[in-house]
């Protein structure tokens, strides 16, 4: 049985059920945390990360799904806000997206909450309309950050009084109904209009007053102000006014920093340095070249299974056939006899009948470049024949992939797919190239094998080589474990798997003795439910 925790302390299980949950694709490696509007990528992680890292992680991933699955992109695009009017949007997107998807997934609404205390509880010390309306907003959620924007709020009333009066009203509407990305544009451009309103008004009354004074080209182009900076620059100045800011325009003032952003550099910045450190998982790189087995290799592969078929069937089918139990009624066992003068009743021959777990078998073919040639091709060829068996018996159901897939170092090349029937353009004929990345293939696997409903789950392994990343290797075998995944392998003219799965692998010496030897390990794997 797989516990929640086990996911949720697993970064790699975690992404791949958030994912399948909110219906996005993640990906956990490289160097960045990033969204492109249809998958989330997370950097590679610590094989150990802390809470610190997995909140981020889970913050992340929920906010960026809220985006995805919520945000209308081409509104957004179509609307061409400046980065003042943009940054109030985002404000107002982030809670709306996030509210959206906490209605449908209410467990993410902690994690939102944890993001926000987590960059948010920073006491403001000076006057931003911007990150008044940032922390206005998120108060909403988050009530412990109501303080922090009343201080904003107090701040921005003595730089320029009467605005955030202004903005209180179209915030307190957009609370009341904000029903899409389009909306939440409507609001962010009817915010601006505020603050330019407020300035216009400035400018006009201290035109009245006397107080303004021209500028000329010289002074405007070179420091890069409007006019209207000299006006909130003179009104932070006169009488009454405490704060004397260089940046007096309400639209001048700095743009927050987002959340997303926020969380995706401490993402990066938690990657070790040390590939050897590192947890990745293989994304799927589809290599167009692969063809199916060609006809007599496929012949030969079912020829030489169907002795091994026939027996593997029928010692599984042995194993749920009638076995005998004592019980109260049925046949009289005259061996149990005695036991009736010690009050026992249950001296009857009955039978009872095992019943087969449904099991999912997953194959992780080694592909690397050193399987090229003679190897590669009888590789393919008893995996061929082991799927072939397997799918003519009852309760299981079998996949297989290769390692790496194309040329990219941390990806696998599906071949089958659980429970896929082999037809006769399965794309059997995969080619060898690349290094070894087990682990990362192992983690993809797992990720696979979550999501399925099989009582038993079956890994196995078939390489040549030594992993590129051992670390990352035995995390993803703790972590088999940990979901009682059961993981076999056996090594094509190599010992290092046996140092991995001791006692649940083998050895060949001779890569004609791949298809015997399989057989052999998911006969004892099967078996030993």
């Amino acid at each position: 049985m797989i516990h929640n925790k086990d996911i949720m302390n697993s970064l790699p299980l975690l992404a791949s059920v958030l994912g399948n949950m909110y219906g996005v694709k993640v990906e956990l490696g490289g160097s960045s945390a990033y969204t492109n509007g249809k998958t989330i990528h997370l950097p590679a992680m610590p094989l150990d990360p802390d809470e610190e890292v997995l909140a981020l992680a889970r913050g992340f991933l929920d906010h960026e799904a809220a985006h995805i699955r919520h945000t209308d992109f081409d509104a957004l695009h179509n609307a061409k806000m400046d980065a003042f009017t943009h940054s109030i949007w985002n404000s107002i997107e982030d809670w709306r997206v996030e509210n959206a998807l906490s209605r449908v997934f209410p467990g993410c609404r902690s994690h939102f909450a944890w993001l926000i205390r987590h960059f948010f509880e920073e006491k403001p010390d000076r006057p931003n309309i911007l990150n008044y309306v940032l922390l206005t907003v998120r108060s909403w959620d988050v009530p412990e950050l109501e303080a922090n924007a009343q201080l904003e709020r107090d701040l921005c009333d003595q730089a320029w009084p009467g605005l955030t009066d202004k903005v209180d009203k179209v915030l307190a509407r957009c609370r009341g109904h904000c029903p899409d990305t389009q909306a939440a544009i409507g609001y962010a451009q009817e915010i601006k209009s505020c603050v330019d309103e407020f300035v216009e008004e400035s400018e006009r009354s201290l035109k009245q007053n006397g107080d303004l004074q021209p500028k000329t080209s010289n002074d405007v182009g070179n420091k890069g102000q409007s006019a209207t900076d000299s006006v909130q620059t003179k009104r932070s100045k006169a009488p009454g006014n405490a704060n004397s800011q260089s940046h007096a325009n309400p639209t001048d003032t700095p743009i927050p920093a987002d959340m997303a952003e926020q969380a995706a550099q401490q993402l990066q910045d938690a990657t070790p340095e040390d590939q050897g450190k590192r947890l990745t998982v293989a994304t799927v790189c589809s290599d167009s070249t692969i063809r199916p087995m060609p006809p007599d290799q496929k012949a030969q592969a079912v020829k030489s299974t169907t002795a091994m078929r026939s027996k593997l069937q029928g010692l599984l089918q042995a194993s749920t056939h009638d076995r005998c139990a004592l019980g109260r009624k049925g046949k009289l066992d005259t061996h149990q006899l005695y036991k009736v003068s010690l009050g026992q009743q249950a001296v009857f021959k009955q039978n009872s009948r095992h019943v087969a777990l449904d099991t999912a078998v997953h194959i992780l073919l080694d592909s690397s470049g050193s399987m090229d040639g003679l190897p590669m091709q009888l590789a393919l060829q008893a995996c061929y024949a082991l799927v072939y068996a397997l799918q003519g018996i009852p309760h299981v159901k079998a996949a297989v992939t290769s390692f790496p897939g194309d040329d990219f170092a941390d990806s696998v090349q599906p071949i089958l797919t659980s429970g896929e029937r082999l037809k006769s353009d399965t794309p059997f004929n995969v080619r060898a190239n690349g290094m070894t990345p087990l682990g990362p293939a192992l983690l993809w696997t797992l990720q696979q094998l979550v999501h399925l409903r099989e009582a038993r789950k079956i890994i196995l392994i078939i390489t040549d080589g030594e992993p590129d990343n051992i670390a990352c290797v035995q995390y993803a075998l703790r972590l088999a474990k940990a979901l009682q995944v059961e993981v076999f392998g056996v090594g094509v003219l190599d010992h290092n798997i046996a140092t991995l799965l001791p006692g649940k692998s083998c050895v060949i010496n001779s890569i004609e003795d791949l298809t015997h030897k399989l057989f052999q390990v998911m006969q004892h794997a099967l078996l030993h439910s």
